[in-house]
C-alpha cells in the first residue's frame, strides 16, 4: 500500500486537473491505485463487513451493510489508504493547505438489496450538525469493486456545487441512514441547466468531488456488489466547532496528515 514518507512523492494535479475541478466539482481517475493495494483492501472487505461494532450501519429493507464507517481504526490496510499519495496529494492541492480526515466509510452496496442514496449535498449535514463555516472539503472514492451502470453508481449533477447549500429537507423515511436531501423541484432547475456524471471504472478507480456537489445513487438491483470507499478531508483551518456526532461520524483528531 502506498504511504506518504515526504512530500515530493505526493501525486500533483496539472493545471487543466484543477481548473476542471473548480468548473465542474469532481475529478474522475480510472484505474488510478494499483490492482495489488486493492486486493489488500477487498480480501479484507468481507471480514469487516461481518462485523458487529457500532459504527456498521445495516439497510432498512435487509440485514446488509449499508456503511462501514471509521475502517481505519480497526485495519492497518484502510488506515494506510487514508494516507494514500495520490490521494492526499491533489486533495492538499485542491483545498490550499494541510488536511485531516473528517470521515472515513464503505459503502459496499450489496447485490440485489443494496438500497439507494438520495440527492444531497454532503457539506450541508457537516454545516448544521458540525458548524464547518466552509466548504472547504472534499470527497474522495475509490471503488473496491468494478462499477457499471448496472450495480448503483454514483451520479453527480456537474457544477451544482457553485449553487453553494441549497435549502436541505430532513429525509428519515427512505433508509436507514438519515439524510439532509435536496427536493425534487431543485434537482430538475439543476439538472436542466447542469450535465450529469456517472463515474464507472475498475477496481482502483478514483473520484475527487467537492463536499457542495449534488449527488445520489440508485439501488442496486444488479447480481454485482458494488463497493467503494469514500473519504472525506477538511482544512485544518476550518475545524467543526460543534461535535453532536459519534466520533466514527464526525473525527476530532485534527493532527495533519503527512
Amino acid at each position: 500500500m502506498g504511504q506518504i514518507k515526504d512530500k515530493t512523492k505526493l501525486m500533483q494535479l496539472n493545471d487543466a486537473d484543477i481548473s476542471s475541478f473548480y468548473e465542474n466539482g469532481i475529478l474522475f481517475f480510472p484505474g488510478l491505485l494499483d490492482p495489488n493495494d486493492i486486493m489488500q483492501l477487498r480480501a479484507e472487505l468481507d471480514e469487516i463487513l461481518d462485523l458487529d461494532r457500532p459504527e456498521i450501519l445495516r439497510e432498512k429493507h435487509s440485514n446488509r451493510v449499508r456503511c462501514a464507517f471509521a475502517p481505519h481504526t480497526y485495519s492497518k490496510n484502510y488506515y494506510q489508504l487514508m494516507q494514500h499519495p495520490s490521494i492526499v496529494g491533489p486533495v492538499r492541492q485542491l483545498l490550499g493547505g494541510d488536511i485531516y480526515l473528517h470521515q472515513f466509510s464503505i459503502n459496499p452496496k450489496a447485490a440485489f438489496v443494496g438500497e439507494a442514496w438520495g440527492w444531497h449535498q454532503d457539506y450541508a449535514t457537516w454545516q448544521i450538525e458540525n458548524k464547518i463555516a466552509h466548504p472547504e472539503l472534499i470527497n474522495v472514492g475509490v471503488f473496491l469493486d468494478e462499477v457499471t451502470e448496472f450495480n448503483g453508481p454514483l451520479f453527480f449533477i456537474l457544477g451544482s456545487h457553485k449553487q453553494g447549500v441549497i435549502r436541505p429537507e430532513i429525509d428519515a423515511e427512505s433508509t436507514s441512514y438519515v439524510l439532509l436531501g435536496v427536493d425534487n423541484n431543485a434537482i430538475t432547475n439543476l439538472s436542466r441547466d447542469h450535465g450529469l456524471f456517472s463515474p464507472k471504472g475498475p477496481p482502483g478507480s478514483v473520484w475527487m468531488f467537492h463536499s457542495n456537489l449534488v449527488h445520489a445513487s440508485n439501488a442496486n438491483l444488479s447480481a454485482t456488489r458494488r463497493a467503494l470507499c469514500t473519504i472525506c478531508y477538511n482544512r485544518v483551518d476550518n475545524l467543526p466547532k460543534e461535535h453532536p456526532r459519534a466520533e466514527w461520524e464526525a473525527h476530532s483528531d485534527f493532527t495533519p496528515i503527512l
